[in-house]
């Protein structure tokens, strides 16, 4: 039967850690259609497992954000660029996100995805579950 799996910061798709430093990040940031959104979503279509992944996205302008996508049946069902960068390396790496966090139907369940000090504003926490209601 199908399942979801929760996704982790970078460090799961590339087998490295986080801190890898700036150039690191950098070379290996791609964007949101990239190498792996194309094999994660295979992968989804394949086996009927939603995935949630983290990765350093390469933006249109260069820039390299602290990302999230929830992937399901080969399509990304949503995205997340994190907002609030906490400390010093997540400055020096990222561009911080300017959108909202949506919320997703994911098999009739509300998903909402938010990148670790996100979760540390509850009006994004608020704004999920109040969007969240529009599903049940």
């Amino acid at each position: 039967p199908p399942r979801a799996l929760a996704g982790q910061p970078p460090k799961v798709i590339r087998g490295t850690g986080y801190d890898i430093g700036r150039g690191e990040t950098r070379r290996l940031a791609e964007p949101a259609d990239g190498p792996i959104a194309r094999a994660v979503a295979e992968t989804t279509r394949r086996t009927g497992v939603a995935v949630v992944y983290g990765y350093p996205e390469l933006g249109s302008a260069d820039e390299v954000y602290n990302s999230a996508q929830l992937v399901d049946d080969g399509e990304v069902r949503s995205s997340h660029r994190k907002l609030h960068l906490f400390g010093d390396l997540d400055r020096d790496r990222f561009t911080p996100g300017r959108d909202r966090p949506q919320v997703a139907d994911l098999r009739g369940h509300p998903v909402g995805l938010l990148l670790c000090y996100d979760v540390e504003f509850p009006e994004f926490a608020r704004y999920e579950a109040g969007t969240a209601q529009t599903f049940s």
